[in-house]
C-alpha cells in the first residue's frame, strides 16, 4: 500500500480538480481527512494490526469521493437528491479511481463495500467478517465527526430555520424505536433534529459511544440550536434517552 502521506497528496490532488472556491467543497475536504483520522483512531481501539489501521484510513479518505460530484451537480450537500454519492463513489472506484490510491487489489471488495454502504440506513448486506468489521467502522467514524463538527460549525446544514415546527410522528415511533431516522421521513427542519441524535442508535464500538458522551456533542449541537417551548422540552427528552442508550450499550459491551 502507499503511505499515509502519499494517499492524502493523492487525495488533495483529487479535490484540487474541483472548485475549492466553495464552501461545500472545502467543507468535504476537511470531512474526509477528519473522518480518515478518525478511522485510524477506532481501528487502533480496536487492535488492529498496522495494515488494518492503514486500509481503515484510506476507507475514510474515500468514503466521500463521490460528494464531490454531487456538489458539483447540486451546488449543496443533499442527501435526497438522485445522486446518491456512496453508489457514485463506489462506482468511480470500482472504474479504476482507487488504483491511484492503492498499488493492489488484495483489499478491493473491503474497500469498495465499505465505501459503497457507508451511508445505507442499516448494514444489511451480505458480508465476510472483515468486510462488516470495516464497514462498521466507517460508519462510526463518519458519524463521529459529523457529531464533532456539528457541535462547533456555523453552517446552515446544522441550523433550524421554523422552530416552531412540529416532529412527524413517524419520526418520533421510529425514534423511540431506536432505530435512525430514514431521509424520506424528514418533513422538517425538527425532523432532522432528531434524525442527527438518532444516529446514535447505529453506533458500534466503544471508542464511539465513549467519545460522544464524554465531550457531549449532542449536547452541545442543541444547545447552538436555541430552542424553545415544548419542542425543547421534546428534543430534551429525547437527548436524555439517547445518552441513556448509549451508556447501556457501552456497559454491554465492556460486560462482554
Amino acid at each position: 500500500m502507499y503511505s499515509r502521506e502519499d494517499i492524502k497528496k493523492k487525495f488533495e490532488n483529487f479535490v484540487a480538480s474541483y472548485n475549492t472556491e466553495e464552501y461545500v467543497v472545502r467543507h468535504k475536504r476537511e470531512h474526509s481527512l477528519k473522518v480518515a483520522d478518525v478511522c485510524i483512531d477506532i481501528a487502533k481501539s480496536l487492535n488492529l494490526s498496522k495494515s488494518d489501521c492503514e486500509i481503515a484510513y484510506l476507507i475514510g479518505i474515500l468514503h466521500d469521493i463521490g460528494r464531490f460530484k454531487q456538489i458539483e451537480i447540486y451546488k449543496v450537500l443533499d442527501n435526497n437528491s438522485k445522486l446518491d454519492h456512496a453508489e457514485y463513489g463506489y462506482g468511480l472506484l470500482k472504474n479504476g479511481l482507487l488504483y491511484d490510491f492503492i498499488d493492489t487489489r488484495e483489499y478491493d471488495d473491503i474497500i469498495l463495500k465499505a465505501v459503497r454502504y457507508h451511508n445505507k440506513i442499516k448494514l444489511e448486506y451480505d458480508l465476510s467478517e472483515r468486510e462488516e468489521l470495516f464497514c462498521k467502522i466507517i460508519r462510526d467514524a463518519d458519524k463521529l465527526e459529523n457529531l464533532q463538527r456539528q457541535s462547533y460549525e456555523n453552517y446552515e446544514l446544522y441550523k433550524v430555520a421554523d422552530k416552531n415546527a412540529q416532529i412527524s410522528d413517524d419520526v418520533i415511533s421510529l425514534f423511540y424505536n431506536n432505530e435512525s431516522i430514514p431521509y424520506d421521513k424528514i418533513n422538517n427542519d425538527l425532523d432532522r433534529v432528531v434524525n442527527r441524535i438518532a444516529i446514535i442508535f447505529d453506533v458500534n464500538f466503544s471508542y464511539t459511544m465513549e467519545q460522544i458522551l464524554s465531550n457531549k456533542y449532542i449536547e452541545k449541537y442543541l444547545k447552538r440550536l436555541e430552542l424553545v417551548g415544548n419542542n425543547k422540552v421534546i428534543i430534551e427528552k429525547m437527548n436524555k434517552y439517547a445518552n441513556e442508550y448509549l451508556k447501556d450499550k457501552l456497559k454491554e459491551i465492556n460486560d462482554l
